[in-house]
């Protein structure tokens, strides 16, 4: 409720970015709050556009392809529409394509990972689109020590070690 139409595909997008599912996502019209305007984003496993299609009878418009569309409809068909999403992603999704899109710049030691890479990757901000926060996979970690902290302990303070080295690293 509130969001600028102009902004619901880009929310959409990082959503499907950070975790990895279809997102349908809406906003009520400003100038008519029976009526929604939303954007949709998806997954290669799952065709948007497909996904529309089984909701055409009760939206006023929609459009798109593959991988992306716009719709708007009543808010009134709104539970049905959710209902009608629910059975396509069941019909069309299994549980091992449903993964963040995560793109890896490079893999990384943990003693690869110091406080002078920091201080390097630092001065490349600012950081946004166009230019993302690098992302690094170090492979055969684990946690060796683990503790919840803070006033209402929802953070993790760990030490990491990776492959047999006995050092470790800690984390918040």
């Amino acid at each position: 409720d509130g969001w600028h139409h102009g902004v619901i595909g880009i929310v959409a997008s990082r959503l499907v970015e950070r975790y990895g599912v279809p997102v349908f996502i809406g906003t009520y019209e400003e100038d008519d709050p029976t009526r929604i305007r939303g954007s949709a984003r998806g997954i290669p496993e799952f065709n948007i556009f497909d996904a529309l299609q089984c909701c055409a009878d009760i939206l006023d418009k929609f459009g798109g392809h593959r991988a992306a569309g716009g719709f708007s409809l009543a808010s009134e068909n709104l539970k049905e529409m959710r209902s009608r999403l629910r059975i396509f992603a069941n019909m069309h999704l299994q549980p091992q394509h449903l993964r963040p899109l995560i793109e890896v710049d490079a893999q990384a030691n943990l003693r690869d990972l110091t406080l002078d890479l920091y201080q390097q990757i630092d001065r490349l901000h600012p950081c946004g689109i166009g230019n993302p926060d690098p992302v690094f996979w170090t492979p055969n970690v684990r946690i060796v020590e683990q503790q919840a902290i803070g006033k209402d302990r929802s953070h993790l303070r760990v030490v990491v070690s990776q492959d047999d080295d006995e050092s470790g690293m800690k984390a918040i």
